[in-house]
């Protein structure tokens, strides 16, 4: 069969473009041609690794969804240049594979005699994720017809293209797939939907050696949370799929949001308190503390006890008169080489004097840096405030297991650029939609993004950062925070609103402008806290959904008169 690939790939998944490199090389020897169609201006490295594996690299100038690019080709010129093959393959970068032989699947389609046919079935209802991930073959006898030719000059733009096409398809054509779900018995009311390879794609990695995944398959599917990141990554090992898992890894972390990664392993570095700390490769590290309250250094200098590497301290308060107080506190601290000390206006909270309050150059020499303050809160009651504080330090300094392991993954992970707690359950239980934030926080988040030109994966779900501002970091990882020119006069003076000040945004902002200047996050937790954690959300989730079944239970026995 003489089969043309059209690979779209995609503006905002160039970097993830050695994950492209490979699914083309794997497709080419199943393909006469290979054409790749560049939706939107690549960078120079991108489109160089594309072309190495293409026979024609079709560029379009502005950034554009796979479904136009697809559009803008099939409505143009080139599409004349179509009649010669057999087959269009019809894939884009949203497609993660191979996890298994290709081979396997090209086998036993082309002794299908289906008009079109895809990995596993596609959903008819729309898809309205905008880029959805595709792999669909198209055969001669469709993709010659009018009703092919009518849908790409009728739907060029639409959001659903995928599960479009594939309704115009099956208006008179016949479709197959190469995996279909065997068992569908309340599919629907689990929210396993079509296309599968996307909501039980643990499963079908299991059971039928899923070829190719839809990256979506790692983001948030309703009802299908027994076939998450984990589970995936798990049935990969089990089945001996092919795919590196480390890199598989890594290309996530490039292209999918920050809330999709919280279950990647490796994303949580866990640790039992009691674990011997075998010291950690030499870094040169520094600690930043803001003394909003000066009088509890001592009470945070016994957590500073637990790092095991020589540091310098760089300290920032609004009460000038406690320089010295506070500098014969710090010099006492076991393992501090230097102590630095910068009087600040009470300003920005702990966020101005971390940007501003030394130059830039100050913190580019050093290895990992690690952010903390010192302060309470006058709106918070002290039991609350102080738990929340405690979680933090505990779960970035409490112990030299904890320190160790941390710094040991710096140094062993280049592009690791922070690390920080998960959120605190005493915030997640009281109200679990407190780190979403309010839109004045995501406007300032965005336009703060274009300001110093950073372009992060777009958030799908709940932000990803550590509330509070505490965690470890490469520099290199926040640099365009870092050197951008902060003044006082962009921070509100105190008391600070609840809500949309640049303070708030800069919070939030923190591990995205890391991940769009190529470094990842991941989250540090003693195993203890994991487990008390779990346990809590574990008799919440118990409680609540048993109470809730009791109440409808009451309402309707009233409804009904009995």
């Amino acid at each position: 069969m003489k089969r043309l690939l059209i690979f779209v790939q995609s503006f905002a998944d160039a970097a993830g473009v050695e994950n492209s490199r490979r699914l083309i090389a794997a497709l080419k020897p199943f393909c006469a041609q290979t054409w790749v169609l560049a939706a939107g201006p690549l960078p120079t490295d991108a489109a160089e690794t594309l072309a190495g594996e293409a026979d024609r690299l079709i560029a379009f100038p502005e950034q554009a969804a796979y479904f136009a690019a697809l559009g803008a080709f099939f409505t143009g010129s080139e599409s004349r240049k179509l009649a010669d093959f057999d087959a269009l393959l019809l894939v884009n970068s949203g497609c993660i594979g191979p996890l298994f032989p290709l081979a396997e699947m090209f086998e036993r389609m082309e002794q299908d005699a289906a008009d079109f046919w895809s990995v596993t079935d596609y959903s008819q209802a729309d898809d309205r994720s905008g880029n959805p991930a595709f792999f669909l073959e198209v055969r001669h006898f469709a993709f010659a017809s009018a009703a092919f030719a009518r849908f790409w000059r009728r739907a060029v733009n639409r959001l659903d293209g995928r599960a479009a096409l594939v309704r115009a398809l099956r208006r008179g054509h016949r479709g197959a797939c190469y995996i279909a779900m065997p068992d569908r018995r309340e599919l629907p009311r689990l929210g396993l939907l079509p296309p599968f390879e996307r909501t039980a794609s643990a499963y079908l990695i299991r059971q039928c050696r899923l070829p190719i995944l839809d990256r979506a398959a790692f983001g948030p599917v309703p009802g299908g949370s027994a076939f998450g990141s984990a589970a995936i990554f798990s049935a990969l090992r089990e089945a001996g799929g092919i795919y590196p898992l480390d890199l598989l890894t890594s290309h996530l972390r490039r292209t999918t949001p920050l809330s999709w990664q919280l279950n990647l392993p490796g994303t949580t570095l866990t640790i039992a308190r009691e674990t011997p700390a075998t010291p950690p490769p030499e870094l040169k590290f520094g600690v930043i503390l803001h003394l909003f309250q000066p009088s509890g250094f001592p009470h945070l200098a016994s957590y500073l006890e637990n790092l095991p590497l020589p540091f310098d301290l760089y300290l920032t308060s609004p009460e000038a008169g406690a320089e010295k107080t506070v500098r014969n506190w710090a010099e006492k601290v076991p393992g501090v080489r230097k102590v630095e000390f910068r009087a600040v206006v009470n300003r920005g909270r702990d966020i101005l004097p971390w940007l501003s309050a030394f130059a830039p150059e100050t913190f580019f020499d050093y290895d990992v840096m690690l952010k903390l303050h010192l302060k309470g809160s006058e709106r918070m009651p002290e039991p609350f405030t102080a738990s929340w504080q405690h979680f933090l330090y505990d779960d970035l300094l409490g112990s030299p297991a904890l320190t160790t392991a941390i710094l040991t993954a710096f140094a062993a992970e280049p592009q690791l650029g922070l690390v920080f707690p998960p959120y605190p359950p005493m915030v997640t239980r009281q109200c679990p939609t407190a780190f979403a934030g309010h839109p004045d926080d995501a406007a300032l988040v965005r336009q703060l993004l274009d300001a110093c030109k950073l372009h992060p994966v777009p958030e799908t779900g709940m932000p990803v950062f550590s509330p509070g501002t505490m965690f470890y970091y490469r520099p290199q990882a926040v640099a365009a925070l870092l050197k951008k020119n902060w003044q006082e006069t962009d921070f509100p003076a105190e008391p600070l609103p609840w809500r949309g000040t640049l303070a708030h945004a800069i919070e939030r902002i923190v591990p995205y402008a890391a991940q769009a200047s190529g470094y990842y996050f991941r989250h540090s937790v003693h195993a203890d806290q994991l487990l008390a954690a779990f346990r809590a959300y574990e008799s919440c989730l118990l409680y609540f959904d048993a109470g809730a079944l009791r109440r409808l239970w009451t309402r309707l026995k009233t409804k009904l008169g009995r």
